[in-house]
């Protein structure tokens, strides 16, 4: 019994000397995460990013030239073997499809898809603003509006945000460095949109590691899914505007972007 009691205590004075950081107001901790991430003016400065994500034969790469530039590549198991998407908003220019079957074969490129251009329009426009708000949190286009904070251990917490085109956004922060874990986006989408029927899933990000690219702090690994990814990022790199103008021929992976890269 007296060894019980005196593990109760330890424990007790454990809690007593471990307590629980205050809960910040949510204004006041994403203005302290926007700093850690690299502050405002840098994040609003950025024009363009590279992501590309890699594990094993599965890759994930995107360069997004917002509001409406998009090149994307993935490949993996399935039906994403070598897909790939150009779609550029701005100049009504869209393909899309496979890249690793002949042209002409069922699912490869198509030489022209604009007839869909607006029915796609509001899901590429919330991919471009989902990976902008998961990795840099605020740019001068995408601007979350933080909500409210909740507990979700002693150091961290829940911020919660309303973000266009999504519902129950949330980011996890870590409390001593106010750098995110995690970010859990359920998107929505108007009806009827082709392959898409409204908010049917969650987005969850996880991240690990961290590093400097460009004055902005970055993940250097990232859960998407189940799996963990190795993720690298460009900030702004001097690409070729005719990435976005040009159909994808030839595209072989998804380190092929870097031939639009410009000195």
């Amino acid at each position: 019994m007296r060894q019980l009691i005196a593990s109760l205590s330890l424990l007790l004075l454990g809690a007593q000397s471990n307590p629980a950081l205050p809960l910040p107001d949510a204004s006041g901790l994403w203005e302290q995460m926007l700093m850690a991430k690299g502050g405002r003016e840098r994040l609003h400065d950025i024009r363009i990013v590279a992501i590309s994500m890699r594990k094993r034969g599965d890759e994930y790469d995107i360069v997004i030239q917002p509001p409406s530039d998009v090149w994307w590549w993935t490949k993996g198991p399935g039906v994403f073997l070598s897909y790939l998407r150009v779609w550029n908003g701005a100049k009504g220019l869209y393909w899309s499809g496979r890249v690793d079957v002949p042209a002409g074969a069922p699912g490869a490129v198509i030489p022209d898809r604009r007839d869909q251009l607006n029915a796609w329009a509001w899901d590429y426009r919330q991919h471009i603003d989902r990976d902008l708000a998961v990795f840099f949190l605020e740019t001068a286009l995408v601007q979350p509006k933080p909500l409210a904070v909740r507990r979700a251990s002693k150091t961290t917490v829940y911020l919660d945000v309303s973000l266009p085109r999504f519902q129950d956004a949330f980011y996890t922060v870590d409390l001593r460095t106010a750098r995110i874990t995690a970010v859990n986006m359920t998107p929505v989408s108007p009806t009827p949109t082709p392959g898409f029927q409204g908010a049917s899933y969650e987005d969850r990000y996880e991240f690990q590691g961290n590093r400097t690219v460009d004055g902005v702090q970055m993940p250097t690994r990232v859960r998407w899914g189940s799996t963990w990814r190795d993720v690298t990022f460009h900030i702004n790199p001097n690409v070729d505007p005719k990435m976005f103008e040009t159909q994808p021929l030839g595209v072989k992976t998804g380190d092929d972007w870097r031939k639009w890269l410009r000195p």
